[in-house]
């Protein structure tokens, strides 16, 4: 997601980004699952152990970024009606999406003799087809060239 940023940031004059405040306190966990959310609390040594449940996701645990994701996707279906461009925008692409995007400004740039390469992408299939050549190592930080 953070890679579609930076692209669609180099490609149009005026990018707006935002970060949703408290993206996972905002989603409500309903009350007979809130058993996984357990967990236990002794104000001192003298009391009882007492048990409590959060009845909201939690940043940090490892389902939590699969719930937002679920919620996200949920309410934008119930606007896709409304906003048909704007929610498809908002849902984000697929492989082949990108792949055909991919294709077509290397198509189009080619008929002005540019090259796009050094292509990086967080799907394997979407980066160079020939990998790495030995000259854009050169080119790439050290970092770069010990992570690929």
């Amino acid at each position: 997601m953070l890679w579609d940023v930076l692209i669609q940031q180099r490609m149009f004059p005026v990018m707006l980004s935002a970060d949703i405040r408290q993206a996972f306190l905002q989603i409500r966990v309903i009350e007979n699952e809130r058993d996984a959310l357990r967990f236990h609390w002794q104000k001192n040594e003298a009391d009882e152990i007492e048990t409590f449940r959060f009845a909201r996701v939690l940043f940090g645990l490892a389902p939590s970024p699969y719930l937002l994701e679920a919620v996200l996707e949920s309410h934008f279906d119930s606007w896709a009606d409304r906003y048909p461009d704007e929610v498809a925008r908002l849902h984000g692409q697929t492989v082949q999406q990108v792949q055909t995007r991919k294709e077509r400004a290397e198509e189009i740039l080619h008929d002005a003799s540019f090259e796009l390469h050094k292509w990086n992408s967080n799907i394997p299939q979407l980066e160079d087809a020939y990998g790495a050549s030995s000259e854009d190592l050169r080119d790439q930080s050290y970092g770069k060239q010990q992570l690929r």
